[in-house]
């Protein structure tokens, strides 16, 4: 009765939110962990990430700053809207949905930067992760990669998502969503898979891009190990472990991989507290190398720890509202 009771709970917020188009609101923290405001209440009881756990998990990694690597962009993001899902009738009559939440102008991250997205369930969080990733269509705005060049403009080698190919743009991001799908092979083969699409969508030649190269196998099982996996899962197939075992796999395969941009559901969604503060060591420490996240959490504390750029989600009707920041200065609503 309880569950039933909270499962109604969850749907009528998310019908509250349906006809609603949320707003957000940006804040940028001076480093992971740069805000002191308290959780709201019913946040997850999580705690910090020990100071020894999350060196144990950093000392695994190695392999990370030893190589160069993907070349470091930045993400931004302008007024980008994102559909709610469409209905069967939009669909007959080819309309396109109201927007589900509408974006800043103009909001910017460097490499290094982590966007923790937080708001209420149905939010769009999710969707816009997908639509970040090219596997559903922006309602309006566009995205750019990119790096400044020397005189501090735009390079113009800049990637726009509404002009280049999606295979050139998803090869430059890695996305793990909260729920895997089922998947055949093993995480080492998927790896392979992924690296030759990267190197193919990139234009390598056949000779420039093997399979998967040694060195990129031991870096995904330094991460794995370092996140509560063995060899042994990185080689067994899909179907023969735990959620959460997937769920950790494919995020050492993303980290591996180092992308430009890594994209991340609710990644310890399906963690107990030490396994959580050893998947946020582990990203936090690829992230240091240059790359830029954007992170998906329900939990305030974790936002807190992580974030550098915090993006919080509201209803259209609380956009006068202000936030304030770790010292009290209030930030304007957008």
């Amino acid at each position: 009765l309880s569950s039933s009771s909270a499962a109604s709970d969850v749907y009528k917020r998310q019908d509250e939110h349906a006809h609603a188009t949320m707003r957000a609101r940006v804040r940028r923290l001076a480093q992971p962990g740069g805000t002191s405001a308290a959780p709201p209440a019913g946040a997850s009881d999580v705690p910090d990430a020990p100071d020894a756990l999350a060196q144990s998990a950093s000392d695994a990694l190695p392999l990370l700053d030893a190589e160069a690597g993907t070349p470091q962009l930045a993400l931004r993001l302008f007024a980008v809207e994102v559909s709610r899902p469409q209905s069967e009738a939009e669909r007959a009559r080819r309309a396109t949905p109201p927007p589900l939440m509408s974006l800043p102008a103009r909001l910017e991250l460097a490499p290094g930067d982590v966007l923790a997205v937080v708001g209420p369930s149905g939010c769009g969080k999710s969707r816009l992760l997908r639509a970040l990733a090219a596997l559903d269509r922006l309602r309006a705005g566009d995205v750019a990669l990119g790096s400044r060049d020397s005189a501090g403009g735009w390079s113009s080698a800049e990637r726009r998502l509404s002009t280049v190919s999606t295979p050139r743009w998803r090869s430059a991001l890695a996305f793990v969503p909260q729920n895997i799908p089922p998947l055949s092979g093993t995480p080492a083969e998927l790896l392979a898979e992924v690296a030759a699409f990267g190197a193919r969508a990139t234009g390598a030649c056949a000779a420039e891009r093997p399979p998967a190269t040694d060195a990129l196998r031991a870096r995904a099982l330094a991460i794995a190990a370092s996140v509560g996996l063995t060899s042994s899962h990185v080689d067994s197939a899909w179907n023969t472990l735990s959620g959460g075992e997937r769920h950790r796999a494919m995020l050492a395969l993303a980290l591996a991989l180092k992308p430009s941009v890594l994209l991340l559901d609710e990644p310890t969604a399906a963690c107990d507290p030490e396994a959580a503060a050893r998947v946020e060591a582990a990203v936090l420490r690829v992230v240091a190398t240059g790359v830029v996240a954007v992170w998906v959490t329900h939990d305030a504390r974790q936002a807190a720890r992580v974030a550098t750029v915090e993006l919080e989600l509201v209803d259209d009707g609380r956009e006068g509202e202000h936030a304030r920041d770790a010292d009290g200065d209030v930030e304007h609503a957008v």
